[in-house]
């Protein structure tokens, strides 16, 4: 039963996006530029192929940490996208980073 349960809890994570959001990315506010937001990913998705369909999850992602955080009500503008150096410090091992910022009066 402890078993059954368990696995139910994961597929709830699983469908809410929560689980492989959570192990394959972060969100902060950057500690260089003021105003800005940070969205880091490892794009190594489930999918083997990485293109149009991994980049809408990896957005399905970002808009779930800016529903779960509270950041952005009015709507957010991606100002970069690019790949993180492999020689940064990178606790998470995350290979691409989006830089945001609100609009709207935020």
């Amino acid at each position: 039963m402890v078993l059954f349960l368990g696995l139910v809890a994961c597929e709830a994570l699983d469908e809410k996006g929560g689980y492989y959001r959570h192990s394959m990315s972060s969100f902060r506010e950057s500690r260089t530029q003021p105003g800005i937001l940070e969205f880091e990913v490892t794009t190594a998705t489930r999918s083997a192929e990485e293109g149009t369909e991994a980049e809408a999850e990896r957005i399905r992602w970002l808009e779930d940490w800016l529903k779960q955080t509270g950041a952005c009500p009015a709507g957010y503008r991606i100002v970069s996208r690019e790949p993180i150096d492999p020689g940064e410090v990178n606790p998470r091992g995350h290979d691409l980073r989006y830089r945001l910022r609100c609009t709207g009066g935020d």
